[in-house]
């Protein structure tokens, strides 16, 4: 059966509660029915522990909503939110995400990017201010449910089936009274009572009461508070030390910067609890009480509903130094009475603050969300120019769908264009349709509109008219003027591209043939589709995209005969390559070992480590001369550089050195090319040369070719592979698993493998 992908999106990543409730229920999911992804804003402190509990952490920069003093940071965040929610679409689409579970109001992206992603949100709400009472609207449309840690949360909300309060849990066994508290004592000088408080340092939480009451108490204790600094607010820290000093209470009282623990819990004989303003739960305050320890808390919020006031714990005025200090007084006075308390506080969360109850309670949520959910495939978000991103939402409210297909003339037919807008490998791969369609159409012009640093590889496929593609929006609306001029009769569109879809359309052709389907086969892109007049018939996926592309002549009725791609390399390129071996003292008859360490994206490369054992391993087993291929940047020429400083025996680098023609006569001198999913890996191909292709984040299936002399490695898991989410976001993946997975040992005895076939 199939896990259950989760989605789980914070508005920081601190110790606050509504985290680490977050964290204590994702580490009790049953990781065999759920894969778990995380997105968070940045690297906090609770980041290593989601790892840790077998969760995929991704970093998305997601400004939270607030009250901002100055009105322009309104502007700024709404200039950022729709594309941040895209980004969360587009994640969501591209991981197979099943469901999406906020734990935050201030973090607004997740709601509405689970909706555009046809996906069942659910809101964890861990926070309390009335002024989110203003936001909670937006939340009741987009949610199915709403989970409230406290009924006093759930009151910023209209009361429906949605709404439902669910206390967090805590686990039992972690927080109990037997935790060994030695270690701790000792560190902190600990003999006699402490009182602790264990909290973020934020003037809200009370820190100042808790110190002033230390003032007014006469029995001998300690009053510590362990407690972490607040991004943005370490200046607190000071303030609080200057207090302290005014006081004079610096043998008295002390700050500790530390994570909690249930150590620091038990070696506590009475946990406070002061904030200022109402609580939305109090995690500490279960915890205190799970450990068998009195706990005294505010009269605000969350306490309300898990204290019994005298019987499992005490209830304060909030902000009061003196009857806080009264109340911790009658505690250290009675310590019997207190113990009692303590006892009962820990039989009070056993029943009412499960944490394997609570997680079950989530379990179930979850599983109804989806049951009642009627899930429908994600759409991706494709196209990369500002004109695109505000062109395509009013394509299919403005574009009327053509509903009846013309049958297509072919006498009628004079000028035809070819809409490429991808990169070096996806243009080696329409070499055999735009071979197959130069043959039907012999009497037809065919130009190719292409990424104009691409115009070289074009000439090398034998296509002469060209058009070169720049960036920019001066630069579109000139290529527009351009397709309009020349009165194309036919565009085929070859990607699911917006920005080819859109040309084609403007440019006035009676005959507008193109792919709908987005990358991973699952849904039909609708701003597409209404541009077009012919659409490809829907296919098997995933499929290579030579299969792909030659679907768009079948669709024609065109007679299919596949072929591989072959270029034409000019006598000037195969000469530089053979100067370029001599004077590198490169013999005829020597075995050149090529080797391609780069690729477009950072995500897509195998380490750099890998790379140089297995180039000195060949070296030493087959004697061969070993050439790495780059080209001129700085990112592709540093990797070259690392990975030679690596190896023990000596190279060649081509990096920089050679442009697309002599890159394709280069890699046809070489016996065997070990390369990453790239486009030389397309050229290599393209000139039938032996090679070992390693895959990660792209498509063993739609990018792998299956040839005898060609070996695809790719290595298992993790879900999230292939990751589509790169057409978008190239280089975010944090640990490149896909990558790392594929063992240096694997890549060597393909190698081997394919020499020996060779020789044989």
């Amino acid at each position: 059966m199939r896990k259950i992908r989760l989605l789980t999106i914070s508005a920081t990543c601190e110790r606050g509660g509504s985290d680490i409730n977050l964290l204590r229920l994702l580490r009790s999911l049953d990781k065999n029915e759920y894969d778990i992804v995380h997105l968070v804003p940045y690297a906090g402190h609770l980041t290593d522990e989601f790892r840790n509990a077998g969760v995929q952490i991704k970093i998305v920069d997601m400004p939270r909503i607030r009250l901002f003093k100055n009105p322009l940071k309104y502007i700024t965040y709404i200039f950022k939110f729709f594309p941040t929610v895209f980004k969360i679409k587009n994640i969501i689409a591209c991981n197979q995400i099943d469901l999406v579970c906020t734990s935050s109001m201030v973090n607004l992206y997740g709601a509405l990017a689970a909706r555009l992603a046809r996906r069942p949100h659910i809101l964890m709400v861990a926070e309390y201010l009335p002024v989110l009472k203003l936001i909670s609207p937006y939340f009741h449309f987009l949610s199915e449910r709403i989970i409230c840690c406290s009924s006093v949360v759930s009151r910023m909300f209209k009361k429906n089936g949605k709404v439902l309060v669910k206390y967090p849990g805590v686990d039992l066994d972690e927080f109990s009274p037997n935790v060994d508290s030695r270690a701790i004592k000792e560190e902190f000088g600990i003999s006699g009572n402490l009182v602790s408080m264990l909290t973020r340092l934020d003037k809200w939480k009370g820190v100042e009461t808790f110190i002033k009451a230390a003032k007014y108490v006469e029995h001998e204790a300690k009053f510590i508070i362990f407690g972490e600094l607040v991004i943005g607010k370490e200046k607190y820290l000071g303030k609080l030390e200057n207090i302290i000093k005014q006081l004079k209470l610096e043998e008295k009282v002390f700050i500790k910067i530390v994570k909690c623990t249930p150590q620091l819990i038990s070696a506590s004989d009475i946990i406070v609890h002061a904030s200022l303003r109402p609580e939305p739960f109090g995690l500490i305050v279960i915890e205190g009480m799970a450990a068998g320890k009195p706990v005294i808390a505010s009269r605000l919020g969350g306490p309300l509903e898990i204290i019994t006031d005298g019987i499992d714990g005490v209830l304060i005025e909030p902000g009061n130094p003196q009857v806080l200090a009264a109340a911790i007084s009658n505690l250290l006075r009675n310590p019997k009475a207190a113990g009692e308390m303590g006892l009962k506080a820990r039989e009070g969360a056993g029943k009412k603050f499960n944490l394997k109850e609570y997680a079950h309670g989530f379990d179930r949520i979850f599983k109804e969300a989806l049951k009642d959910y009627s899930l429908k495939p994600a759409r991706i978000c494709i196209g990369k120019s500002r004109l695109v991103k505000i062109s395509a939402p009013l394509a299919e409210l403005l574009v009327p769908v053509h509903s009846k297909y013309q049958e297509i003339n072919k006498d009628t037919i004079k000028k035809i264009l070819v809409i490429q807008l991808f990169g070096m490998g996806d243009l080696v791969c329409s070499l055999p349709l735009l071979e197959t369609l130069k043959a039907y159409f012999n009497q037809s012009k065919i130009t190719l509109l292409i990424d104009s640093k691409l115009s070289e590889l074009a000439n090398l496929m034998g296509c002469n008219e060209i058009i070169g593609c720049e960036r920019g929006i001066l630069s579109e609306f000139t290529l527009l003027y351009q397709i309009r001029r020349d009165k194309f009769d036919m565009v085929v569109i070859l990607n699911p591209l917006f920005q080819g879809a859109w040309l084609a359309y403007l440019s006035r052709a009676k005959y507008r043939i193109g792919h709908i389907r987005d990358y991973e086969g699952i849904q039909d892109i609708g701003q597409i589709r209404c541009l077009l007049t012919h659409v490809t018939p829907t296919i098997d996926y995933p499929v290579h995209d030579l299969r792909r592309h030659m679907g768009i002549a079948g669709s024609m009725g065109i007679d299919l005969q596949f072929s591989s791609p072959h270029l034409n390399i000019p006598d000037s390129a195969a000469n530089w390559a053979d100067s370029f071996l001599k004077d590198n003292g490169v013999k005829e008859k020597d075995f050149i070992f090529g080797i391609n360490p780069n690729a477009a994206w950072e995500s897509r490369c195998w380490p750099t480590d890998n790379f140089a054992k297995a180039a000195d391993s060949v070296i030493e087993n087959y004697n061969a001369t070993a050439i790495f291929f780059g080209s001129t940047t700085r990112r592709d020429m540093e990797r070259i550089s690392i990975i030679m400083s690596k190896m023990k025996h000596r190279a060649i680098s081509a990096g920089g050195k050679t442009d697309i023609p002599k890159l394709a006569a280069l890699l046809k001198r070489c016996a065997i090319f070990l390369t990453n999913d790239s486009g030389p890996m397309h050229l290599a191909a393209a000139e039938g040369v032996d090679m070992v292709a390693l895959f990660g984040p792209g498509d063993i299936k739609k990018f792998g070719y299956e040839r005898v002399n060609i070996i695809n490695i790719t290595a298992e898991g993790p879900f999230c592979k292939p990751c589509a989410l790169n057409y978008q976001y190239k280089d975010n993946c944090l640990d490149n698993a896909c990558m790392k997975g594929i063992d240096v040992s694997e890549v060597i005895k393909a190698i081997d493998r394919l020499l020996s076939s060779k020789n044989n």
